[in-house]
This record gives C-alpha cells, structure tokens and sequence, in this order.
C-alpha cells in the first residue's frame, strides 16, 4: 500500500545522509506501486476470465441438459398417446368406420 514509506525514507536519511537512501525509495515507489499492482491486477484479471467462462460453460451445460430432459419427456408423452391410442376400442371403431366411408 506504500504507506508510510516517507517516515522509514526520513530515518534512512537521519541515519545513513542525503545521497543514498533516495536511490532505493525511488525503486522501491516505481517497482513497489506500479510493477506488483499492474502483476496483480493482471493475476485477477485472468482469474476472473477464468471463472467467467466456467460460469458460461455451466450456464451452456445446463441449458443443453434442460433440452435432454425436454426431448425424453416428449417421447415419454408421444409414446404414451401411442400405446393409449393402440388400446383404446373406440378409437378403432372410428376409424374403421371412417375407413368404410372413404371407400365407398
């Protein structure tokens, strides 16, 4: 966060003159705050990419399962209507009727 580097920066220079210390503050301000903030940033930034196309995956998946789910249940149906309309007496009456009718 580069806070309080001034008050070290003062000791350093109370303690050691005037010529040196600045040398390594002015590293360490230019390294310190750009370098590592613009290596972090960059570290989110792909981390969020990340999860940002695992949610899409997810979100694609679900949408491709819901649309299984959908096609089984209207075979399930159509099947059902079938059998039913194989079973059902009165049905075939009416269409043998309806048979007889077309033919003549």
């Amino acid at each position: 966060t580069m806070e309080g580097w001034t008050d070290v920066l003062y000791w350093m220079n109370d303690a050691m003159g005037f010529e040196l210390p600045w040398v390594y503050f002015v590293s360490l301000v230019i390294f310190g705050s750009f370098f590592v903030l613009n290596l972090v940033l960059g570290v989110l930034s792909g981390e969020f990419s990340k999860e940002r196309e695992k949610a899409k995956a997810r979100g694609d998946f679900q949408k491709l399962r819901e649309k299984q789910q959908l096609e089984e249940d209207l075979k399930g149906y159509l099947d059902w209507i079938t059998q039913a309309e194989d079973i059902d007496p009165d049905n075939e009456d009416e269409a043998e009727e309806g048979g007889k009718r077309n033919r003549v």
